[in-house]
């Protein structure tokens, strides 16, 4: 899904814990490097992804936004719905590449998650 990102970027993810029980909150942080203009880079839609709101409850507020050292991270807050949940999914970024007049796209690998 295309939020507006011009420039050439990469994704990378990490959650603040690998283990929790149904409906208890890990914070996601999706960092976003490139060239580009990082301050205009908009959160991922985490809340339109059917992947990620099949098997979580994502928080319509971002926990937090931070633009320093050449990235800018989006914190999110999800809640796994079941037991069933053993990873979050990769989480896809497009952006338009002026250079190669094109969409780009790219995506955060699986991330394992234990919920017990």
């Amino acid at each position: 899904l295309y939020r507006g990102a011009v420039g050439r970027f990469d994704v990378s993810a990490v959650i603040d814990r690998k283990e929790v029980a149904p409906g208890e909150p890990v914070l996601l942080t999706l960092r976003v490097t490139g060239t580009g203009d990082l301050e205009r880079v908009p959160p991922p839609p985490l809340g339109e992804l059917e992947p990620v709101v099949e098997r979580f409850a994502v928080s319509r507020r971002l926990v937090s936004v931070d633009l320093s050292d050449g990235a800018k991270s989006f914190t999110f807050r999800l809640r796994p719905r079941d037991g069933s949940v053993s990873k979050i999914p990769a989480i896809p970024f497009v952006s338009f590449d002026p250079d190669a007049e094109s969409f780009v796209a790219t995506e955060t690998e699986p991330i394992e998650l234990a919920v017990v």
